[in-house]
């Protein structure tokens, strides 16, 4: 069965998996101008890793996706 991780996101900055994470335990409100990285991931046993990355800025609208919106499926062998 694949699992996939709680952590699979982060904001984006100057360093890889910058604070604050969405994340269960992590109690950090999105505000207005924040930009982040919604990365779920599925490890498949025998098989590898399955994942997407989409980035998205909070508007005073809610989230916006900037990373365009083409899903083409891309494996890696």
């Amino acid at each position: 069965m694949p699992c996939l991780s709680l952590d699979s996101c982060c904001c984006i900055g100057l360093v890889i998996d910058e604070f604050p994470a969405i994340a269960d335990r992590i109690k950090t409100p999105l505000e207005e101008g924040m930009v982040f990285a919604l990365e779920p991931k599925f490890g498949v046993p025998g098989l590898g890793m399955v994942g997407v990355e989409n980035t998205f800025e909070v508007t005073a609208a809610g989230a916006k996706c900037i990373s365009g919106h083409e899903y083409n499926i891309l494996c890696i062998e």
